[in-house]
């Protein structure tokens, strides 16, 4: 894509003002990091890089939100229904969830 033209107005997908950093985000993503950058580490001779950030603002959608029995909030992993990247052009929707007891200390 040309270096004028922007993803999101390429693909058709509403912008609005984020509330900490200067950059806008997705108005219609149901969980939103705003982050500013840390640092970037080159780990392989084709260009991979490993991108840090540290997160300094969240949005998340109410509708996707849960009050557990202590009354603590969190996301309803059923409702955001996420999207994970492989590689590439490559990604996949969540599978079957699977709930395991806590690690002991951790």
């Amino acid at each position: 894509m040309p270096p004028d033209v922007g993803e999101a107005e390429h693909l058709g997908l509403a912008l609005e003002h984020s509330r900490v950093i200067g950059i806008p985000g997705l108005a219609d993503a149901p969980v939103r990091m705003e982050c500013r950058y840390h640092s970037t580490t080159a780990f392989s001779p084709t260009g991979g890089e490993f991108v840090v950030g540290t997160v300094v603002a969240w949005s998340i959608r109410d509708d996707i939100v849960r009050l557990g029995s202590t009354g603590s909030a969190s996301i309803d992993t059923e409702l955001l229904r996420p999207i994970g990247r492989l590689a590439g052009p490559r990604y996949t929707p969540l599978g079957r969830v699977v709930e395991l007891p806590p690690v002991p200390g951790g």
